[in-house]
């Protein structure tokens, strides 16, 4: 006969609430997503309402150290570097100036569109052929589409809708009036030139090395792409960077905080006041407390939230105080989100959140807070030093090196090794890639 046995288990287990969910959602939000979901609350929220706030008091810093100084804070207005300007928007009003026919312009419209964040253009003729004639419901010769494609290349900046690199150098070259030889070159022997076999070019063009020299030093000046110094402002990126957090350097000390950009406090709606009061509707009661609850909830998230970031820059601040001083990476102190837990009591995936995907404004510029964080490198000596420097001191050395003759991963690695750092030639290669610095052999020049 089978026998019955009673067993007896503990398990540990750690239950999340829904709301603790949600709370670890808002520690993640960047400015732009806060403002988003406080409106979205109010939308669906009676019970909860905001006061506008005076402007100039938004955006307040502490000072470090502290003091016991009643001068007001200093207030900082919103980031003046957010960018929102659509270069693609521009180029489409750009092109109606021309006042050409309305299906020309709907066939330069959707070039426009349809380049990449370079301002490259990845459709054939035949491909747009097809796609504009389906699209417009009647047929497009291709004929007709390179004539337009010609007027797009020639709006400024020039060169939108060029095929590749190739194609907007031999483009800049022809408009530039450059020599038929860098013309010939970059028609005809592009990809020994990519590949830098400087000595088969100057075989086939029959021409020496320093003609070949003379010759090149015309690339000169040219575009590396059409949308070069326009990154930020096509439709793909066309996204208002917002900091999260301000760090200044003044009179010697230094001021620091968080930044808000809605300017409203959230407040209860006292129109509802009275309906708590009255019991006569148990239902819109029972509506109105739980509508209550939760915006009490919500208010005390945000709060929270704030709170939570101004503790964890304080001890960014704290233990990076020389690098916002200077802004120099050589005072970039090795960091992790340990460092930051210890000093504020928080855990490392709270500090995770509110560093992920935000920046610090400063007065040396904008800066993720992501790259605050970098492992330690110990040199031989026993030293610590971000790895960030070390980067430094990679970039530095091929700046440095005889182009002719650039330095290979192995010699960098050989160098550092005798300045003391006891690094692998992988290492450095994950540097060189990381700084999108190209292998030795594309680094060759005359």
């Amino acid at each position: 006969m089978s026998s019955q046995k009673l067993i007896l288990s503990q398990k540990q287990g750690l239950k999340i609430s829904p709301r603790q969910i949600q709370f670890l959602h808002f520690l993640q939000f960047n400015e732009a997503e806060l403002e988003q979901e406080i409106k979205k609350e109010l939308e669906e929220n009676p019970v909860l309402d905001f006061e506008e706030e005076n402007d100039s008091e938004i955006y307040a810093f502490q000072r470090k150290p502290q003091n016991n100084s009643s001068e007001k804070p200093l207030t900082f207005l919103e980031n003046n570097q957010a960018i929102g300007f659509d270069i693609i928007a521009e180029l489409k009003e750009g092109f109606r100036y021309l006042h050409l026919p309305e299906k020309t312009c709907g066939i330069a419209d959707f070039i426009l569109d349809s380049v990449d964040e370079k301002g490259y253009l990845n459709y054939s003729l035949g491909e747009l052929e097809d796609i504009l004639s389906f699209g417009m419901n009647a047929f497009v010769d291709k004929n007709e589409i390179a004539e337009v494609l010609k007027k797009v290349k020639h709006l400024e900046p020039s060169g939108v809708g060029c095929r590749d690199l190739q194609d907007f150098l031999f483009f800049q070259a022809k408009k530039n009036n450059k020599s038929i030889v860098l013309l010939e070159i970059i028609g005809h022997h592009f990809e020994l030139l990519s590949e830098r076999k400087f000595d088969e070019i100057c075989e086939q063009l029959e021409i020496s090395s320093l003609a070949l020299k003379s010759v090149l030093a015309e690339l000169t000046g040219l575009k590396p792409y059409p949308l070069h110094g326009f990154e930020h402002s096509v439709i793909q990126k066309n996204e208002t960077i917002i900091p999260e957090y301000k760090v200044d350097f003044r009179d010697g000390e230094l001021i620091y905080g968080t930044l808000s950009k809605s300017g409203k406090k959230l407040v209860f709606n006292e129109n509802y006041g009275k309906e708590f009061k009255e019991k006569s509707d148990k239902k819109l009661h029972k509506f109105l407390m739980e509508k209550r609850e939760s915006a009490a909830w919500f208010m005390q998230a945000v709060e929270e939230r704030e709170h939570t970031m101004n503790v964890c820059i304080s001890a960014v601040v704290k233990l990076q105080e020389s690098y916002f001083k200077s802004g120099s990476i050589s005072d970039l102190k090795p960091m992790v989100l340990k460092d930051v837990a210890m000093l504020t009591g928080k855990t490392i995936s709270t500090l995770s959140r509110v560093t992920s995907q935000k920046y610090v404004q400063t007065h040396f510029g904008l800066v993720p807070m992501k790259s605050l964080f970098t492992e330690a490198i110990q040199k031989n000596d026993g030293q610590l030093i971000s790895n960030k420097e070390v980067q430094e001191i990679v970039s530095k050395l091929v700046s440095d090196e005889n182009k002719q003759k650039p330095l290979t991963d192995a010699e960098i690695c050989r160098k550092l090794a005798s300045d003391g750092f006891s690094l692998t030639r992988r290492t450095i290669t994950k540097y060189r890639e990381n700084m999108n610095i190209p292998s030795s052999k594309l680094r060759r020049a005359l």
